[in-house]
């Protein structure tokens, strides 16, 4: 058990009786921390050593550190940058917490982290999380010289607990990256502290408030303040923020689209509908950017003066490399007419590199002749289609397009191939374009087998998901899922959910052994999810021994039952130090000692590839000796 004491004085004063300059809670004692679930004494007094040639001594404590800060569900990572750096993130984000007694403890530790340590760089906040003590954690942010990107995500049922981040953040004298995410509805009081943010924050280079709302305020100050940035590269809005503003914003705001020379990535998002004339200029602005790179228009209803917009941009915009569109739920987007635009535009555009498309802005034979000019474009490498609005003949109709057109391997569908919304139609699997499959197999170990089957015979699928239950007859389900696994040598993703129906009342017949043996011998499969309702303590035993030895998984997410929780990760963490493959790992209880165990390899393991992307850069490594 971590030791604990009274509250103490700031523990990077020089002068014992200087109480904190803003704050009134006193930070707790940490002095001789000892770490809960590794049993290590944790030296909060030691100094930041990083520079641009060595990195901080604290890089050979992150165990004992990410031990503390787990109890705040907080961690600390390595950054893949040029130097060494660090970066605070969540873990569980929603997690509830109430024992203010570690709280404390957290908020005291992340404010010696934030105030002391300049190679920690990246934070992320859940506001709300160490409750009253987020006044500390504020504290520690004020002023900041080190801190260039700040994560803010307010899940908390407190109307105004955003209000002193909000203060603090325009203080941040470095901060180049700011998003901020709310559960709450949108109130005048977060369009002013955001104004504010917006307005003493005068170099940011990416903003993304795209989960604020804003439908019955003014954003004119908002925007004028965006409008103002120079050093502007990426940003990311609701289409809420272009209809609440006046004319003038609007001109001052497109003007601003039209001739930024250092904006480079644009995302607008939000489901509310874009035919008025402050959106339309948006998109007149973008026809003569020079300097956007990607555009994503997501959620989105379209009219048809819209449409032919974004076919002159297609046109005109000569700089543009990725595009990216996805129509609201209940768009209806007629095929043809307005869209007979785009094609000739696409034709001609030399500058566009990837693309998503929904599937209704054209009738087959325009796919047809889309898909021949794109067989001649080296350039548009690669296709996105929006298919879930396609009936079950469209989409026999459209695969049979895409292969006659030898366009299959620069198509991908989104979402994943769903076989229930096809009526089963396994032989679509063989279309190039699927290479992510989703099947509900519960109760019908025929398709199951014809499913395994047909994406055993194909080379380009790489991600299956997979939902079983074990059947009262004599039948394995489990079996064509192993024979899959063991053939397979391309399959990067599989997800395999396993529960208990009210007909599977005998699971005799459920045998992981076979499906545990094929996992072992497999090459291909790095991203490994299994949820397990019904599973034996010896086949818990052998999965966590082949995942531990593995050359390949690098992800992995397994979720047991209750009464076997605890098992899994007890097991695998048997001699995990020795494992340099898994870079994450998700349980449902971090907190378990074991489980901490395997957390913390695959965060060395993140931390040895972030370092290891430096040799590109030509970093000098011996920094971290």
């Amino acid at each position: 058990m971590a030791r604990r004491r009274g509250p103490s004085q700031d523990p990077l004063s020089s002068n014992p009786t200087t109480s904190l300059r803003t704050c009134r809670i006193c930070l707790g004692c940490v002095g001789g921390y000892t770490a809960p679930l590794t049993g290590e004494v944790l030296n909060c007094t030691l100094p930041c050593t990083g520079s641009k040639d060595r990195a901080c001594q604290i890089i050979h404590h992150l165990s004992a550190w990410n031990d503390a800060l787990l109890q705040g569900r907080y961690e600390l990572r390595e950054r893949a940058r040029t130097r060494p750096e660090l970066k605070l993130a969540f873990v569980s984000p929603r997690a509830s917490l109430n024992d203010l007694e570690k709280l404390l403890e957290v908020a005291t530790l992340l404010y010696i982290l934030i105030k002391k340590h300049h190679c920690l760089t990246a934070v992320d906040v859940v506001i709300g999380r160490l409750k009253v003590y987020d006044a500390l954690l504020c504290d520690a942010l004020r002023d900041n010289e080190h801190i260039q990107s700040v994560t803010l995500l307010d899940f908390t049922p407190n109307r105004d607990a955003f209000k002193p981040f909000f203060s603090v953040i325009p203080s941040l004298k470095n901060l180049r990256h700011f998003q901020y995410t709310s559960d709450a509805e949108f109130r005048r009081a977060h369009l002013r502290a955001l104004e504010s943010t917006l307005e003493k924050t005068n170099a940011l280079e990416s903003l993304h408030i795209s989960g604020l709302c804003n439908y019955d305020m003014d954003s004119t100050d908002i925007l004028t303040a965006i409008a103002g940035y120079a050093s502007l590269r990426e940003l990311t809005l609701s289409f809420s923020f272009l209809e609440q503003t006046f004319d003038d914003c609007s001109d001052k705001f497109s003007k601003y689209l039209k001739n930024s020379g250092t904006l480079t990535t644009l995302s607008l998002e939000g489901d509310c509908e874009f035919r008025d004339a402050c959106g339309k200029r948006v998109l007149r602005a973008l026809r003569d950017n020079e300097s956007i790179l990607s555009l994503k228009v997501d959620e989105i209803f379209v009219d048809n003066e819209a449409l032919d917009l974004i076919a002159s941009v297609f046109a005109k915009n000569t700089v543009l490399r990725s595009f990216h569109i996805h129509p609201a739920y209940k768009c209806v987007i007629d095929g043809g007419g307005h869209c007979d635009r785009w094609l000739p535009s696409l034709t001609k555009n030399d500058t566009i590199e990837e693309m998503t498309l929904p599937f209704q802005i054209w009738r087959p034979p325009q796919w047809l002749e889309f898909f021949e000019v794109l067989s001649r474009k080296q350039r548009l490498k690669m296709i996105t289609i929006g298919w879930a609005e396609m009936s079950v003949s469209d989409l026999n109709e459209f695969c049979l397009l895409i292969c006659q057109s030898g366009a299959e391997e620069r198509v991908t569908f989104n979402p994943a191939f769903d076989l229930s919304l096809c009526d089963n139609n396994f032989s679509l699997i063989r279309c190039k374009s699927f290479v992510d499959i989703e099947a509900d197999c519960e109760d019908n170990a025929p398709q199951l087998q014809k499913l395994t089957a047909e994406v055993s015979a194909v080379s380009h699928v790489t991600s299956l998901t997979l939902s079983i239950s074990p059947l009262p007859a004599e039948v394995d389900p489990l079996s064509p899922i192993a024979s899959l696994i063991g053939a397979t040598t391309t399959l990067k993703t599989l997800s395999l959910f396993v529960t208990a129906t009210d007909k599977a009342t005998n699971y005799t017949s459920l045998s992981w052994t076979a499906t545990i043996e094929s996992l072992s011998r497999n090459q291909s499969i790095s991203n490994l999810h299994i949820d397990l309702n019904i599973v034996k303590a010896e086949d818990i035993e052998k999965l966590a021994d082949v995942i531990r030895c593995s050359d390949n998984i690098t992800r992995l997410g397994v979720t047991v039952e209750e009464q076997m929780s605890e098992l899994f990760p007890k097991h695998l963490s048997r001699g995990i130090a020795s494992n340099y493959t898994l870079v994450s790992v998700q349980f449902l209880d971090y907190s378990d000692p074991n489980a901490f165990a395997v957390t913390d390899t695959a965060r060395r393991n993140s931390g040895l590839v972030a370092r290891a992307s430096q040799f590109r850069m030509g970093a000098r490594l011996e920094r971290y000796v």
